[in-house]
């Protein structure tokens, strides 16, 4: 049986400002107006960590006793706990943090990375410390009698360089004699997996077998057992690496100015990233005499064509500036067509596109063709972002 626990934890970061401006232009480079900028904003969001406990049934570590370094005389001292430092080469990595040492509590607790005299410093339903807890508890008490004996390093058959720690006591707080023996396992090689073994549990009426992990503000994992006698039971558990996820919202809107102007001023904390997005506008604006006129004087040589009078007029998209252009926006200035036929109502361009579209003497439409939506990189705040916009068939500033 496994089971796998997900648990979130957020992030308590400074808070801090972000800012971030810029223009959007229409062909002729006028201010492109009520244009609405969308400025969205990740978020570092939960931290996720996982444990399960897998029961095994082979490659169990073979019982070597209380081992060599017996610390106390009489094995059922009870409230004994006792800081841990792991033998060299071994660093345990517990719900994605690597530790080096821990500590073992009274009452079945291991408790990773505290040298504290009471261990987990919290009880025994909320630790607020990293903490393996495996005991045996009677049902109208909260505790037992188990300590930590002994610890050793040796070299396992299965899993090469090991380091065990014994607890032995009584599973009920109020009896007496050794009857709850288990040994757990760091295993060198294999840093997130450690090995419980319970070497002897005899169940004495409404004892009942638990085992969980914790994080150290709620737990990633537990199962209880009912009670019986659970000598050989073995368990192996599996803390893997946190990682930590996002989401990402729309933050705040800037409607451009008469101008194109936008900006945002907003209050951030450690681990935002904010993006721009900006669509291709609806526009308002009616065709007029004037941009009839602009594609005419393209016709007549009266206006040097560059690679932007093909892409503000060529409106039949036969790559070709012609009198037929000149029919098409007068066309659609009296209502007889409400779209072109194939070219855009409007398209985006960075700087950079409209500079290279303007300096072209030749249609470049096909390499510059501009795009629906531009969404940024992740920004860096104070920054700024210029775009320009253009709808076929309009010679000077488009309303939207």
């Amino acid at each position: 049986m496994r089971w796998v626990i997900v648990l979130f934890f957020f992030v308590n970061a400074l808070s801090a400002q972000f800012t971030y401006s810029g223009y959007l232009y229409n062909a002729n480079g006028s201010g492109a107006s009520n244009v609405p900028v969308k400025l969205y904003k990740s978020t570092a969001g939960a931290t996720t960590k996982s444990g399960t406990f897998a029961k095994i049934t082979s490659g169990i570590p073979s019982d070597r006793g209380r081992g060599t370094s017996v610390l106390f005389s009489t094995a059922n001292t009870d409230e004994t706990s006792v800081a841990i430092t792991f033998p060299s080469g071994f660093s345990p990595s517990y719900a994605g943090t690597t530790y080096s040492s821990g500590h073992v509590n009274a009452n079945s607790w291991f408790t990773f990375g505290t040298s504290s005299s009471s261990g987990y410093n919290g009880n025994a339903t909320n630790p607020n410390q990293p903490t393996i807890h495996i005991g045996s508890v009677d049902n109208s008490s909260t505790d037992n009698n188990v300590s930590y004996v002994s610890t050793e390093s040796y070299t396992d058959a299965t899993y090469g360089d090991v380091f065990r720690v014994r607890y032995e006591g009584n599973c009920k707080y109020s009896g007496t004699g050794v009857n709850y023996t288990w040994d757990l396992y760091f295993i060198k090689s294999q840093a997130s997996k450690q090995i419980v073994v319970w070497r002897t549990f005899t169940a004495d009426g409404s004892n009942q077998e638990i085992m969980g992990i914790s994080t150290g503000s709620a737990w990633l994992a537990s199962t209880l057992v009912t009670s019986g006698s659970f000598s050989g039971t073995s368990w192996e558990i599996n803390t893997s690496s946190s990682t930590t996820t996002s989401s990402t919202s729309l933050d705040a809107t800037s409607n451009t100015n008469s101008s194109g102007y936008y900006s945002f001023s907003r209050t951030t904390v450690t681990g935002d990233q904010f993006t721009i997005q900006v669509d291709a506008p609806t526009r308002i604006q009616a065709y007029t005499t004037t941009d009839i006129q602009a594609v005419s004087n393209i016709v007549l040589g009266k206006t040097a064509r560059t690679g932007l009078s093909f892409h503000m007029f060529d409106v039949n998209d036969d790559s070709k500036i012609t009198v037929a252009d000149k029919y098409y926006v007068a066309a659609r200035k009296a209502g007889r067509f409400s779209k072109w036929r194939i070219a855009p109502d409007v398209r985006i361009f960075t700087t950079a596109e409209y500079n290279s579209i303007v300096a072209a003497t030749t249609n470049v439409r096909t390499t510059y063709p501009g795009v629906t939506n531009h969404t940024t990189s992740t920004l860096t705040s104070g920054g700024t972002l210029n775009l320009y916009l253009i709808a076929p068939g309009y010679s000077g500033a488009v309303t939207y």
